[in-house]
């Protein structure tokens, strides 16, 4: 395990996979928070849960198939791009004090699309790690 981390560009991608996880796991939990806390329905919670977790599943298989055919460093880097102008658009939303039919809208959306992303970057992390990672790494 120590040769893993002994590249610079190791420890980066293990410092960025640690901190995508973690974004993505507080913008998991804390979006369907915001929305029930705008809406103060609970439909609206079920809502965003099903569209959080949608895309995993009709997606997983196909994402990887996809991740095959293109650049898996190129799959990850747009990716995170994509989730952080999706972010950055839900942040200006909340700051712009929108009506709550209009922020439910870009909650959604930007959800969707954060999910989606996320699919695509999981599969990608795994068959990246791959690349990293080499036999002798786990013979010793």
């Amino acid at each position: 395990m120590k040769n893993i981390l002994k590249s610079n560009n190791n420890k980066l991608y293990l410092l960025s996979v640690i901190t995508d996880n973690l974004g993505s796991s507080l913008m998991s939990f804390a979006l369907p928070l915001m929305v029930l806390d705008i809406t103060k329905n609970g439909i609206h919670l079920s809502i965003i849960s099903i569209i959080e977790t949608l895309p995993i599943l009709i997606l997983g298989l196909p994402a990887g198939a996809l991740t095959d055919k293109f650049d898996v460093k190129k799959i990850l880097i747009f990716s995170d791009l994509i989730r952080l102008i999706g972010y950055l658009i839900l942040s200006a939303s909340f700051l712009s004090h929108l009506t709550v039919n209009c922020m439910i809208f870009i909650i959604y959306a930007v959800s969707l699309v954060v999910s989606v992303t996320n699919t695509l970057n999981t599969v990608s992390e795994i068959t990246f790690v791959s690349f990293l990672v080499e036999k002798k790494d786990f013979l010793n």
